[in-house]
């Protein structure tokens, strides 16, 4: 009932490879055996010095060693695009942060203020990092993905991720792309609807850009 998170198969309909990484907690990697367990297992990693996220971005960036070391012959991984809807879109953003083997970052209603999204109402435990407030703003880690390329997709009507929110979280990710003398390399692309992946959006930039 989700066709538009399909982004697998739609991947490969770009002429790529994908794959598709069953994010921890959900599925079969949930503590129930399968649907979803965000809160109690970030307990379970708050209790460990960990966070769901942390754990979700080094699971992918583990997947990123297997594929260059066994498929370095099939894979480019000069060209790697990332994205992913809500909470993929959050592991996105942050995978792309700590990992630049992410050549073009494309996550999807998931980049916002905390100061108008995550720290304003409720959402999915799997969306919060302790203290990370104290010291800077989600757009302000797009410095960390320059000068690779990001993209990010909004929708008008997204009320868990204002779309006011987004603007203000792109132009700073922008600021530090400028400062790093590439701001054509950062852009936001906006969709009519809500909490969708925008991917003919996403995917219109990315060629673009030439990938």
């Amino acid at each position: 009932e989700w066709p538009h998170r399909a982004m697998g198969p739609r991947s490969v309909r770009e002429g790529r490879c994908a794959l598709v990484i069953e994010a921890r907690n959900f599925g079969e990697s949930s503590l129930e055996g399968y649907g979803t367990s965000c809160t109690e297992a970030g307990k379970i990693a708050i209790v460990n010095g960990r966070t769901i996220i942390g754990e979700r971005v080094w699971d992918a960036m583990r997947i990123l060693d297997v594929l260059e070391r066994d498929f370095a012959d099939k894979v480019d991984m000069s060209s790697v695009v990332c994205t992913g809807n809500s909470g993929g879109g959050t592991a996105t953003w942050y995978l792309a942060c700590m990992e630049k083997r992410i050549t073009v970052a494309a996550p999807s209603c998931a980049v916002c203020t905390f100061e108008t999204s995550i720290a304003a109402m409720p959402h999915c435990m799997c969306n919060h990092i302790p203290g990370i407030r104290k010291y800077f703003e989600m757009g302000d880690m797009g410095g960390l993905i320059a000068p690779r390329h990001l993209v990010i997709a909004a929708g008008k009507l997204d009320h868990g991720f204002p779309i006011a929110g987004t603007y203000d979280a792109y132009n700073q990710a922008l600021r530090t792309f400028e400062a790093a003398g590439c701001p054509e390399r950062c852009e936001l692309v906006v969709g009519e609807l809500g909490h969708y992946n925008y991917a003919d959006l996403l995917w219109e930039q990315i060629h673009k850009w030439g990938f």
